[in-house]
């Protein structure tokens, strides 16, 4: 049916629907109707004619499915969360649509956790050709858990430094003479100058007099990769606020740039001879690198 002619099909449905004379009417007419406002993007419209439908049979599966797609359009989240969990209860629990509908109406709700148990669910039904989608709204829901674990990690520190006592469970509910030791990570072959931690809290760097850095799993002090690629001692380095870039300031009177996140150097800015590298560090936002310097200078470098 072409798209021209999808009014004068309405239309014809609706005449169907209001001839009929006893109210016996086929209620696949009032499905055919329905789909048809969801491709004309009528949402409130299909919204009530799936309710129609569904009080002339509530078990068709698809009747409720068709329902929550028109209520996600219209970001009527909860409801739309109700219309697919009765479209899985009613069909054979093997359709990853209903499943992917489902996570996208928690998704909506910011029910982030049990979203991503809806998409895997989907993603496994889908067997070996899952729909892209399916994995686009998985990343981005741990995209999300990601952004809220970090603001909550910031608040935290903007309350503890006011002074308040929080209790948010990705921060270490304790008082500092309640830390003891977890566990001791080896394996620089040199003293280690310093170390960072990313802002999702998650990784952990070293750097070291044995001219390396090495990345960390800091919850389980598990070893991920060691950068090599300094000639001299590594004396500073710095993580931006999106935890994706690393730089490293050296003795060698090098800055190293690196993807944090394949451990791949991407940049090398060399300075002068005097200008052995002391200190490095991005700004908030991520749009400058500052450099400290023995010539008694500090450098700034950003995009022109």
């Amino acid at each position: 049916m072409k798209l021209e002619r999808y009014p004068r099909a309405l239309e014809a449905y609706d005449k169907a629907i209001r001839l009929d004379p006893d109210e016996t009417l086929d209620k696949r007419l009032y499905h055919k109707k329905g789909e048809l406002l969801l491709r004309l993007g009528m949402f409130e419209e299909a919204v009530a004619t799936y309710e129609q439908a569904i009080i002339l049979d509530p078990q068709i599966a698809v009747y409720h499915e068709n329902k929550g797609k028109a209520l996600l359009a219209l970001k009527r989240f909860g409801e739309a969360l109700a219309a697919y969990e009765n479209c899985i209860k009613l069909g054979t629990g093997a359709d990853p649509y209903q499943f992917y509908g489902k996570g996208q109406a928690l998704l909506g709700l910011e029910r982030y956790e049990e979203a991503l148990v809806a998409f895997d669910e989907a993603i496994r039904l889908s067997g070996d050709n899952p729909d892209p989608q399916f994995y686009h709204d998985k990343a981005v829901v741990y995209k999300l858990l990601s952004d809220q674990a970090y603001m909550l990690e910031q608040q935290a520190r903007i309350n503890w430094k006011a002074g308040e006592e929080i209790h948010v469970s990705l921060v270490m509910e304790t008082r500092p003479e309640e830390f003891t030791l977890l566990r001791t990570i080896s394996g620089h072959s040199g003293p280690i100058s310093s170390i960072a931690i990313s802002p999702d809290g998650q990784l952990l760097v070293s750097w070291s007099f044995d001219k390396t850095i090495k990345l960390w799993n800091l919850l389980t002090g598990q070893e991920l990769r060691t950068l090599t690629g300094h000639s001299e001692v590594v004396r500073s380095v710095t993580i931006s606020p999106n935890g994706q870039l690393l730089a490293s300031g050296s003795a060698d009177n090098t800055i190293k740039l690196w993807n944090l996140l394949t451990g791949q150097e991407f940049r090398t800015i060399q300075t002068e001879p005097e200008a052995s590298v002391l200190s490095v560090l991005f700004s908030p936002d991520g749009q400058f690198l500052v450099s400290g310097h023995g010539d008694k200078t500090i450098r700034v470098w950003g995009k022109k």
